[in-house]
């Protein structure tokens, strides 16, 4: 006959692996703080960043994307750069020049924007052949592609992917774990 193993144990015993494991593999959080301008950037797991840093040989690289770790002093970057080779990058802290923490609804304003704008170039496009009937087909179609243009220049003015702060510029970075605060 088989013995039952009692649920209480088997849950405590589920508790006590997930407790080992976050503790072992505890995320941390990197912050930058500027002392002079009383200001303080954290960025956590999840975060939307771009880093301009130092590379494999010194030279200077940048990546945009979102932070996927962040561990032993390196962060791990899932890259969305389009241009340069997109994947996951680990990158050593004490290597960053620059950074751009972005607001958490960039991922989803930025192509919602830009669907915006060329649904209504769509939209320009027909209601021109429709009220003003005496415009031609080419006529129509450059003035739906002028708008579209000039929409896709101001998305890219509103969501542009410059850095803003430079760590040159006074700021110093600290990496925090379970509220300890490890300064480098």
């Amino acid at each position: 006959m088989m013995q039952k193993f009692p649920m209480y144990k088997i849950l405590l015993s589920v508790a006590v692996f997930i407790g080992i494991a976050t503790c072992t593999f505890a995320q941390q959080t990197l912050v930058f703080e500027n002392i002079a301008d009383s200001r303080r950037v954290e960025i956590f797991p999840s975060n939307l960043v771009k880093l301009e840093y130092n590379g494999y040989l010194k030279q200077e690289e940048s990546s945009y994307g979102v932070v996927v770790a962040i561990k032993d002093s390196i962060l791990t970057l899932h890259s969305l750069d389009k241009k340069n080779n997109p994947g996951f990058r680990d990158i050593h802290v004490k290597d960053i020049t620059a950074f751009r923490k972005f607001k958490k609804g960039r991922l989803v304003l930025e192509p919602l924007v830009t669907l915006g704008f060329t649904v209504s170039s769509i939209v320009l496009f027909y209601w021109l052949g429709e009220q003003h009937p005496n415009l031609s087909f080419g006529t129509r179609l450059g003035i739906s592609f002028g708008v579209s243009a000039v929409s896709a220049g101001v998305s890219k003015l509103i969501f542009h992917k410059r850095v803003h702060i430079q760590l040159a510029h006074g700021w110093k970075y600290s990496l925090k774990l379970n509220g300890k605060k490890n300064d480098n």
